[in-house]
């Protein structure tokens, strides 16, 4: 039933913002906006429990976060202004890739070196305009404890252009809501999101200091371990 009305939402949405955003002075913005009105939409219809942690970024830049599933970006957003960078498959996603596309993410071929060109160069102009981006250095989903190595090109080009970074870490109360391995979205989504609550946490950190990328990386991945600990055993004492 979950998935039935998140579609038959998600196709409302769609046709509202299709209707709505000729007449919008500024198409980025009002993605923006829209999008976030229709997380807070979502979230309870998915049962989605969420606590929140720390400061949310007080100025626009490069934020990176720990990657769980492919509804992270949802719970960061509800939030957080930014325009998150994208598997290139997501576009290919019946109506979720639709919807993404329309209201701005930034969509790349991690197989492709011109696509990861591309994807850096509409970063560095969307930071430029004043816009946040929300990017997963770790490159894929994952259920462990601790980060994965995180791939360099996007710390490069925030300090490269001067623009602050702010790590973000987020979990789930039940590892089995992460989407990895061979898992296809319809199973995983009524594994998720069939049970009556999903319970997730996000902690944002402060502002990373480093004058380098490696520093940066560094710094954000002390942070994201340390803090990925923390909250899991939150969930322990929360039971």
């Amino acid at each position: 039933m979950r998935f039935i009305l998140f579609a038959g939402l998600l196709s409302v949405a769609i046709i509202l913002f299709s209707l709505m955003v000729p007449f919008a002075p500024n198409r980025q913005k009002f993605g923006l906006g829209f999008r976030k009105f229709f997380i807070h939409l979502i979230q309870p219809l998915l049962g989605i429990k969420l606590r929140t942690f720390g400061d949310f970024p007080q100025e626009p830049g490069l934020i990176v976060c720990n990657h769980r599933s492919y509804i992270d970006p949802a719970v960061v957003l509800k939030h957080v202004d930014a325009f998150p960078v994208s598997k290139a498959e997501v576009r290919k996603w019946p109506l979720i890739g639709y919807g993404a596309q329309m209201t701005g993410i930034i969509f790349v071929d991690r197989e492709s070196k011109n696509s990861r060109l591309g994807t850096l160069r509409k970063m560095q102009e969307t930071l430029r305009k004043g816009y946040s981006i929300l990017n997963y250095p770790e490159g894929t989903t994952h259920d462990g404890d601790k980060t994965l190595d995180f791939k360099p090109a996007a710390f490069k080009m925030a300090i490269e252009n001067n623009m602050p970074i702010w790590p973000v870490v987020l979990d789930y109360k039940h590892k089995s809501d992460a989407w990895v391995g061979d898992d296809t979205f319809f199973p995983h989504f009524i594994r998720c999101f069939g049970k009556p609550y999903t319970s997730i946490k996000v902690s944002y950190g402060p502002k990373i200091e480093a004058n380098d990328f490696k520093g940066a990386m560094e710094e954000a991945k002390r942070f994201m371990d340390s803090k990925i600990l923390e909250l899991r055993a939150g969930w322990q004492k929360d039971a």
